[in-house]
């Protein structure tokens, strides 16, 4: 991990996508190699599922992306974020300019963190997917799901695919929402479309 981070720190490669998802490395190790990244210039694709990450590794993520202009898609899967935790990471997007997709599947999110993303999509101009599968929101969180399309007119997809959330809050969505098209597609179809054929058998683990 040492080498990793002077390496973004230095731009000595240049790494567009990185992988390191499955690790568990923590919070420490997490937090040097997010040191390495904020001086990076080339960094667009970021995986990081299934490590261990806590409040820590949140708060630093969250500043990173404050200021942050190169990562356009984020995966924080299968971490140990609660509701408190991940309200660090959604500040720093308040101010973010360049990330477009977040992927955040299972964790231990519920309707307050919906609650609270609300708030920070009413500043936030860039984020057009984000992915909250396999959590712990209800049919309530379809009401703030519902607010975020109407007020924030550039999120085009939010998965809360095998969350508690039945066909009665799924309504709540469509009939509440502005009047665009809706396209319904599978996340592979969305992927083969948003990501680089190559990079696709780095997503299969997740979904």
């Amino acid at each position: 991990m040492e080498l990793l981070s002077s390496l973004f720190s230095k731009n000595i490669v240049k790494i567009t996508s990185l992988k390191i998802s499955g690790n568990n490395i923590g919070d420490k190790l997490f937090s040097e190699l997010c040191l390495g990244i904020s001086k990076n210039t080339f960094l667009s694709r970021f995986w990081s599922a299934d490590n261990d990450l806590e409040k820590v590794s949140c708060i630093i993520l969250g500043t990173v992306l404050r200021y942050d202009k190169k990562i356009q898609l984020l995966d924080l899967s299968s971490n140990r974020f609660d509701d408190d935790i991940i309200a660090s990471l959604f500040k720093g997007l308040i101010s973010n300019s360049r990330l477009e997709t977040l992927i955040l599947n299972n964790n231990n999110l519920t309707n307050k963190s919906l609650k609270i993303l609300e708030t920070t999509l009413q500043i936030n101009n860039t984020l057009k997917s984000l992915f909250l599968e396999r959590n712990k929101l209800t049919n309530l969180s379809c009401e703030y799901i519902s607010t975020i399309f109407n007020k924030n007119l550039y999120i085009e997809l939010i998965s809360i695919a095998a969350n508690k959330i039945d066909t009665d809050g799924t309504d709540i969505i469509i009939d509440r929402q502005r009047k665009i098209p809706i396209k319904i597609i599978d996340k592979l179809e969305y992927y083969r479309v948003k990501v680089v054929e190559q990079d696709l058998n780095m997503l299969f683990e997740h979904f």
